[in-house]
């Protein structure tokens, strides 16, 4: 079936773009963060490479129009320091792209820790345009394919994670960056179409 995407299809798509719009930290991202989750495999298709999951975001960014260098690069980067030994000053970027993807790194944090800890990550990545932008997208994309990762329990508690922090985050963006005014609207609309489903199926 056609579901999913070629993440080498998905690769050239987004080098072909920064090659294109002179994107420089983008086009040093993609060799980067592929090399950094090279190996990882994802939750949801075992059989399918990590680095499909940010080429996805990435190639979201540009789709929606936010053709910006560093939204892209961020997009590409965003799991790098968190989930490989890679750390925010090795990456091949501007500054302003490495805070961003320091503040869309998610520290651990134990059962009790949780709630603090969570919304300190949300409040510090709300302070800047690129994570919040990246984040929405992110959430969108994770939202999205949730169903082939998580179990019944955990689908509720990442539904409940999206209406405390995620749509926040989303109703922020709407007012700091109304220049993007019609993508959040797509990016909220597919959000709200998805979780509707979901909860509509969970609770039948």
């Amino acid at each position: 079936m056609g579901y999913g995407f070629d993440w080498k299809v998905l690769y050239r798509e987004v080098e072909q773009w920064a090659e294109k719009a002179g994107a420089s930290d983008t086009l040093a991202a993609l060799p980067f963060a592929t090399e950094a989750h090279g190996g990882q495999i994802r939750k949801a298709r075992e059989a399918e490479a990590y680095i499909i999951h940010p080429l996805t975001v990435a190639r979201h960014a540009i789709a929606l129009g936010f053709e910006n260098d560093g939204i892209v690069a961020a997009a590409l980067l965003h799991d790098v320091v968190e989930d490989t030994p890679k750390e925010v000053e090795d990456l091949p970027v501007t500054d302003e792209v490495k805070e961003a993807v320091r503040l869309l790194t998610k520290e651990e944090a134990g059962e009790e820790e949780y709630e603090a800890s969570t919304t300190s990550y949300y409040s510090g990545i709300a302070t800047n345009e690129i994570a919040t932008t990246v984040k929405i997208i992110d959430r969108c994309n994770n939202i999205s394919e949730m169903a082939e990762a998580f179990d019944r329990e955990k689908i509720l508690e990442y539904i409940r994670e999206t209406d405390d922090y995620a749509y926040p985050l989303l109703e922020i963006a709407k007012e700091r960056y109304p220049m993007y005014k019609e993508r959040w609207f797509l990016l909220e609309y597919h959000m709200s179409s998805v979780l509707r489903t979901a909860l509509g199926i969970l609770t039948f």
